[in-house]
């Protein structure tokens, strides 16, 4: 088989050492990513009241947010693979950060939305930038590893952003509370920028030369994104969004209308959720390195988890269940992430990596653009079991999509001989 070395953007042998640092290094950025999009959701019961919005009004907020990121998601794939994933990444830790800290010190609703707009660019290039950056950096024996923290570094940032972000907003005010955390983004942001460690691969573009040779490689890497395969990962990826928006978004004040448990224990359920799904997400990776069939993985953890969901639409839980329930969904998601993220890598031609983790992932923020809408809709009109419902139907949905996405013949699975 062809060296990877040879092979512009592919990942090349490396030491446990390098990888655990690389892998820490993107993994701390990717939990920031997550802990910003909680930033605004976790304070909407102080936005309510201090500009006076409606739960429809706050959602739209979200809707902004993730429906920007959705967009500029293959432009960011793009400048992945021309400009490098450090630098890409460095920028959407600078824009997330510095939109956190507008929010801070908006005036009116408006300026939410400009926050959101620009929180929105910044967090398009997470996905493409961080995993391309791992398979350009990690060996190829461990990615599944990799893919593995990877995905663990975005559930810290939700496990840690409900217990920083609420106990500041209640002892100093809304809005010291998004000041720390965008300045703690600047300053990773700084950091991360000056690792040698992370300079990758030379841009796809320089690679390819000028000219022909340039728009012949562009041509490619665009026909590469309307593939069904590529299709089918971005329909997946979307429903996959719809679902968690429910619970990241809208579970403490679903759960309230719906169970008789106060606001603490509600707000406790996002906290379960990460922490099933770190769990979940560590044994994935061991999983996603030993499995020979990724999609059935992905296929059997996500009609599982549509399960539990179910249950928590009935109105019948107890407390404990309750908690028990969003705990074994995040748990039964996270064992699907390094199998799905081992299944876009697959799918992926090296040339158009990026663009292509780009593309697919902006299902994940066109599914977070709409469902924020219909939820905070049901909200105002007392239909709190849908936020749980829906989310149930749309695992269901996605389940039979990832059960096409075959890996090719001869490809080189993570944990493989290269």
């Amino acid at each position: 088989m062809t060296s990877a070395a040879g092979v512009p953007g592919a990942a090349v042998p490396t030491s446990w050492q390098q990888d655990i640092g690389v892998a820490s290094c993107v993994s701390i950025a990717h939990a920031f990513s997550h802990f910003f999009q909680l930033g605004l959701p976790l304070l909407f019961p102080f936005l309510r009241d201090e500009f006076d919005l409606s739960w429809a009004e706050l959602g739209f907020t979200q809707a902004v947010f993730y429906g920007v990121s959705g967009l500029m998601q293959t432009p960011g794939g793009y400048a992945v693979d021309r400009f490098g994933p450090r630098w890409t990444v460095t920028g959407g830790l600078l824009a997330t950060s510095l939109a956190i800290l507008l929010a801070a010190c908006a005036s009116s609703y408006v300026w939410l939305l400009v926050a959101a707009v620009i929180g929105g660019v910044g967090n398009s290039v997470f996905h493409p930038g961080d995993l391309t950056l791992l398979n350009q950096k990690i060996n190829p024996r461990r990615l599944g590893y990799a893919f593995s923290v990877h995905n663990v570094g975005g559930n810290l940032g939700w496990v840690i952003a409900p217990l920083v972000i609420p106990p500041i907003a209640v002892s100093f005010g809304w809005r010291w509370s998004l000041a720390a955390a965008g300045l703690a983004g600047l300053a990773w942001a700084l950091f991360f920028v000056t690792r040698s460690s992370l300079v990758a691969a030379p841009a796809l573009s320089e690679v390819a030369g000028r000219g022909p040779a340039r728009r012949t490689t562009r041509f490619a890497s665009l026909r590469a994104l309307v593939t069904k395969p590529v299709l089918l990962c971005f329909f997946f990826y979307l429903l996959i969004a719809m679902a968690f928006t429910g619970f990241n978004n809208f579970a403490p004040s679903a759960l309230q209308q719906v169970y008789p448990i106060d606001y603490h224990t509600a707000a406790s359920a996002i906290t379960f959720m990460a922490i099933g799904g770190i769990a979940g997400t560590l044994l994935g990776g061991v999983v996603a390195v030993r499995a020979t069939r990724h999609d059935r993985v992905a296929f059997s953890g996500i009609v599982t988890a549509s399960v539990f969901a179910a249950i928590l639409a009935t109105g019948l839980a107890s407390t404990a269940v309750i908690l028990w329930s969003v705990a074994a969904i995040g748990f039964f998601t996270g064992i699907t992430n390094p199998s799905r993220d081992t299944l876009v890598r697959e799918i992926a031609p090296v040339h158009a990596r990026g663009q292509v983790y780009g593309f697919v992932y902006s299902g994940l923020d066109a599914g977070a653009a709409m469902a924020p809408i219909v939820l905070g809709f049901l909200l105002d009109h007392d239909l709190p079991r849908w936020v749980f419902a829906g989310s149930a139907a749309c695992f269901l949905l996605a389940a039979p999509a990832v059960l096409e996405l075959r890996q090719r013949p001869g490809a080189v699975v993570p944990g493989s001989s290269a």
